[in-house]
């Protein structure tokens, strides 16, 4: 009876571990999946300062704000197989060095250069966030929990991205820009110490002999399988918008329009990325729910497409209103995270790392263009006029140049309609 209770005491004990253990992933990989869009969306707060300190107009603050998205597309194919070749443990430990390097540079930066060149360095960090998460849900948990696995992380990610426009404005306007940029640099380096400790290394066999052939052949399924096409097409007319107006030019459009500070914009904004989180776990639960994804992701494009016209020409000034519409126009963006669900529903195990990587690819290509576009029209509307060294651009300006966001939400709703449940 004795030796019963020693082995009944152990298997708990050993029960309690893995839990831990596998908890301890899951928030690291948590972490890091967060820390990612904090850094693309930190630029926001800090516009002015940028126009300001390199006399610079809109168009070179959305290439400032773009150019971090340049090495993460480029990296996000290579980043998921990368991952299948390493391991998760080696990809991330590497990369949050690489985040450590990127801020600090950031911080210190004299040039425009320097700037662009930090921000490519944190890009090149986080591209493999997105595939790490999935790769930690995938390997430790039942499959039956990875919408809702999936939903949890889009709202921690939006959590990241509150942090880096409220909370950094208040550090900014009380430290400066370059100590609240100081500050994110502990961030990675705990998720560095959290890999080290707690995610394990992959066993390999023969697997490298032969990475080369099999990365090939990675490739080629992910990119002739036609539904990850529609899927990646989706979240890429879905996601643009979004993040183009919460991330970057949404601050300097709630301040214009509503005659309020950057701090104060940016608590409005806020909303729009609590909406989005709050959505996409909602999204996840419907979906596993009703087994109808594609009426979910039709109906969060039809959302953005309803809201955000209202947005761009409502007349009130109401607080309580501007902070419905914006959390609504949040709950909007939520059938992006479900598309990772899809992409994981049509893609063998094998080669899920590199279906994520080719998935985030497409995703962030539209950011990636629309940022300087959106800075690009609105300098072309421009009358001229500076204050204090820096453009003003009136609310006639922005709404010009947000005209494409409520067409990029009608194209994701009628991409949606193509799909089929698998």
């Amino acid at each position: 009876m004795e030796n019963m209770k020693i082995k009944i005491e152990e298997n708990e004990n050993t029960n309690i571990k893995i839990i831990f253990v596998t908890l301890a992933c899951y928030i690291t990989g948590l972490m890091f999946y967060s820390f990612d869009p904090l850094m693309q969306s930190f630029p926001s707060v800090i516009t002015d300062d940028l126009m300001s300190l390199f006399a610079i107009s809109s168009v070179g603050v959305g290439f400032i704000a773009a150019s971090y998205l340049y090495s993460y597309n480029v990296m996000q194919i290579p980043a998921g197989i990368l991952c299948d070749l390493f391991g998760i443990k080696k990809v991330l430990t590497v990369s949050s060095i690489l985040c450590v390097f990127g801020l600090l540079l950031f911080a210190y930066s004299s040039s425009l250069n320097e700037m662009i060149f930090s921000r490519i360095l944190m890009g090149l960090g986080a591209s493999c966030a997105a595939v790490i998460l999935i790769f930690i849900s995938k390997e430790y948990f039942s499959e039956i929990y990875l919408p809702l696995l999936v939903g949890i992380a889009q709202f921690s990610g939006n959590i990241g991205s509150i942090c880096g426009q409220f909370p950094l404005s208040v550090v900014s306007n009380k430290y400066g820009w370059r100590i609240s940029i100081l500050f994110l640099t502990l961030i990675p380096i705990i998720i560095f110490i959290c890999s080290l400790v707690f995610l394990k290394n992959p066993v390999y066999n023969n697997f490298r002999q032969h990475y080369v052939q099999k990365t090939i052949l990675q490739i080629k399924e992910v990119s002739l399988n036609k539904i990850n096409w529609l899927i990646a097409l989706y979240a890429l007319l879905l996601w643009a918008p979004f993040y183009s107006f919460s991330s970057l030019w949404g601050i300097p459009f709630v301040k214009a329009t509503l005659n309020l500070s950057v701090e104060n914009a940016s608590k409005f904004m806020t909303l729009s990325w609590i909406g989005s989180g709050i959505g996409s776990i909602l999204i996840g639960i419907l979906s596993s729910y009703t087994k109808k994804k594609r009426i979910c992701i039709f109906l969060s494009a039809f959302l953005g497409l309803f809201v955000f016209p209202i947005i761009l020409y409502t007349n009130s000034h109401s607080p309580k209103f501007w902070s419905a519409i914006l959390f609504l126009f949040g709950i909007a963006s939520a059938g992006q995270a479900l598309s990772f669900v899809l992409i994981s529903d049509h893609n063998k195990k094998n080669v899920l790392g590199t279906a994520v990587g080719f998935l985030n690819t497409v995703i962030m290509i539209g950011p990636m263009l629309l940022d300087p576009f959106i800075g690009w029209i609105l300098k072309l509307s421009w009358n001229g006029e500076f204050k204090n060294n820096i453009p003003m651009y009136s609310i006639s300006d922005y709404k010009t140049a947000f005209i494409i966001i409520p067409i990029l939400y009608g194209c994701a709703a009628l991409v949606a309609l193509f799909y089929r449940e698998k």
